[in-house]
């Protein structure tokens, strides 16, 4: 008699006997797992079929998004640098206008005391309208940059003087008032020191300051020429101040 049998004989009413297989069990409970897993990708692969994705569509999509990426980057460097270039180059360019603007304002100038110079020569050269003899041909005064101070430039010329040599001196004197009287100054007091001395052929230019006291309105300024030659006559003559100062006598 088997155990199977013995079980069998003495089993009760109400009880029954179950043979239980572990390795069984896993086995379902694996393939139940594999089920679902390729159920939910099959799931999965007919949602995007149904929605038209397409993988390698979207691949070379990607592809041509990147492709542009990169050529606008270097489209953006390349005009970065013509940008920097132009703008050197403007600041170049700038530069040069602005030397050429100097360049051209100095030649001017230049051009315009050229011009005055030629005429001087000229108005030496040619006396028609002057008499022979010794003459003041121009007095320019100027402000200086301290109170009371002037710079004089007296240019003296010999028309037709028949190759001889002028020589002598000068001597100048300012005309004023000072606190509300009537005052001269001297050479030696406006201008210690100085001893304006020519001797020329045609022409000579003699240059100073005046430096004049504090409170003191000058009027008129007086200019002696003397000449060493009894030949040639003497020149004494006066100026208006403000004619002189402001160059209309130039």
């Amino acid at each position: 008699m088997s155990l199977f049998d013995l079980f069998k004989r003495h089993d009760g009413p109400g009880y029954r006997l179950h043979h239980h297989d572990p390795l069984k069990k896993r086995l379902k409970a694996f393939l139940l797992l594999a089920l679902l897993a390729g159920s939910g990708w099959g799931l999965y692969q007919y949602g995007y079929l149904k929605s038209g994705y397409d993988a390698r569509s979207a691949d070379e999509h990607l592809l041509a998004l990147r492709e542009r990426v990169d050529y606008l980057t270097r489209q953006n460097r390349e005009l970065t640098q013509q940008v920097a270039q132009l703008e050197r180059s403007r600041v170049i360019e700038a530069e040069a206008a602005t030397q050429v603007s100097t360049a051209l304002s100095a030649m001017e100038t230049e051009m315009l005391e050229l011009r005055e110079e030629l005429s001087f020569y000229r108005s030496i050269v040619s006396p028609s309208k002057m008499e022979p003899g010794l003459h003041i041909q121009r007095l320019e005064l100027e402000r200086g940059e301290a109170e009371g101070e002037y710079h004089y430039k007296l240019v003296l010329t010999l028309v037709r003087g028949n190759n001889r040599v002028a020589r002598g001196t000068v001597d100048m004197r300012v005309s004023g008032q000072i606190g509300g009287e009537s005052r001269t100054l001297g050479l030696a007091e406006i201008d210690p020191g100085a001893e304006l001395r020519f001797s020329f052929k045609y022409f000579q230019s003699l240059e100073g300051t005046l430096l004049l006291p504090a409170g003191f309105q000058p009027r008129k300024l007086e200019v002696k020429v003397d000449a060493s030659d009894r030949r040639l006559d003497d020149i004494d003559t006066s100026y208006d101040w403000n004619v002189i100062l402001t160059g209309e006598n130039a």
